[in-house]
């Protein structure tokens, strides 16, 4: 070998990482914070991460039994200090496959999240900003785990102006908060000629709500779950319940009713999370009353109550 290629070599050897071989995710991986809208008491947030072309992130969840990496996982901070709430949407995310054919979900290209924090800890913040660990790959070699970081100043605010909107948004969040506390329980679809059952599971459609969270079962065939987080302006006539789907960026709008032990709740049209926030549920499409026309029944449920909450326990003096 002539001392020419030696060197060269040598020089190789030594020389540090170059712009063509990252050796970290972070060098791969881009991170944007951008402000939502405010609703029902909480304040959201959606996370912009963009992956490098021909690299790509564990999602959350991963979905493999022996996952090749860590899922990705986002946090929130207030002033520099974690949240103490963190609500957060993780997209499903694309299938691909490791060396061993193992199944996992990843993130690619341009992906959302979306977060929520409780307002009454993010109206008075001069900062919100968020931490997104990340492991990438190539599908053949993984780089280094990275913690990527975006942040959000806060614009100095109206003082009236924002009280204002904190009085009335206390209210809508108080007065929600106690229609849901209402509608805690189980309901069953109605059906003619059916009487409330002590077990919901004998209907073929249920939903199960609680303050965070809807479940509705359908049991046909087989039985299909469907989690919502609601959101309820019971300020609007009809009062406004609308329904966001976990498993992907769809809110559908509604309207809803309480009768007694009924629950009649009438779907409208369905928008991606981000159109509905940044509208505040003020879009075309939502039902205005509770009549259906014709091919459009099934978009109306009204259910009863099977299971009502176990009233609580009133100690005497």
């Amino acid at each position: 070998m002539s001392m020419g290629t030696l060197g060269a070599v040598l020089a190789l050897l030594t020389a540090g990482p170059t712009k063509d071989m990252p050796t970290r995710s972070g060098d791969v991986v881009q991170v944007a914070l951008e402000q939502g809208s405010i609703a029902d008491g909480l304040e959201s947030f959606y996370v912009k991460l963009t992956v490098a072309k021909g690299w790509h992130v564990y999602a959350n969840p991963v979905k493999a039994k022996a996952p090749a990496g860590p899922a990705t996982v986002v946090k929130f901070l207030i002033d520099g200090k974690p949240a103490d709430y963190n609500d957060i949407y993780y997209p499903k995310g694309v299938a691909r496959k490791g060396p061993d054919g193992e199944e996992y979900r990843a993130y690619e290209g341009t992906v959302y999240f979306t977060g929520w924090l409780v307002y009454t800890d993010t109206k008075d913040a001069q900062a919100v900003s968020v931490r997104v660990k990340v492991v990438a790959t190539d599908g053949k070699r993984h780089l280094k785990e990275s913690v990527v970081v975006a942040e959000l100043k806060r614009p100095e605010k109206n003082n009236q102006g924002d009280c204002s909107a904190r009085a009335g948004d206390e209210a809508r969040k108080k007065a929600g908060a106690a229609m849901l506390k209402k509608l805690t329980g189980t309901w069953e679809l109605e059906r003619p000629g059916r009487k409330p059952s002590k077990f919901a599971q004998n209907g073929d459609l249920w939903w199960d709500i609680d303050p965070d969270l809807i479940v509705v079962t359908c049991h046909g065939g087989q039985t299909e779950q469907f989690q919502h987080k609601p959101f309820l302006d019971t300020s609007k006539n009809p009062m406004w319940l609308d329904l966001l789907y976990l498993t992907d960026q769809d809110v559908a709008l509604g309207i809803f009713k309480l009768e007694g032990d009924r629950l009649i709740y009438l779907e409208g049209k369905h928008y991606p999370v981000k159109e509905w926030q940044k509208a505040k549920g003020n879009l075309p499409g939502r039902p205005k009353d509770f009549n259906v026309k014709k091919g459009d029944e099934d978009r109306k449920q009204v259910l009863l109550r099977s299971a009502p909450p176990v009233p609580e326990k009133t100690v005497k003096p």
